[in-house]
């Protein structure tokens, strides 16, 4: 079984690190999302522009909508995870600040 090298350096980090990576990872993520956007929104674009789509069935249009769908799905997952986070970090604050200080770092 093969070591997973990228993220053996996080194995040492502390709590607080671990969470900023999660933060990190989750802005990644949301740039995604914003991509699909886009290209449902370029679909459309082109599809008003190219006359050839406008046959019998309305692909582009399916396409952009299933796209958009997608993007907002994602989007609505993504702010769940971000809540989360932020309330685990509210109680690794509570916790650093209290009696088990040093066995959180």
């Amino acid at each position: 079984m093969a070591e997973d090298r990228p993220w053996e350096d996080l194995k040492h980090s502390d709590y607080r690190a671990l969470l900023n990576e999660a933060k990190k990872q989750l802005k990644s993520f949301d740039a995604q999302i914003e991509g699909i956007h886009r290209i449902s929104n370029v679909i459309l674009i082109k599809k008003s522009q190219d006359e050839y789509y406008q046959v019998k069935e309305d692909l582009p249009l399916e396409m952009s909508i299933a796209l958009m769908e997608i993007a907002d799905g994602l989007k609505q997952g993504l702010i769940e995870v971000e809540r989360s986070l932020v309330r685990l970090e509210a109680r690794l604050d509570m916790l650093e600040d209290s009696e088990y200080k040093e066995q959180y770092r």
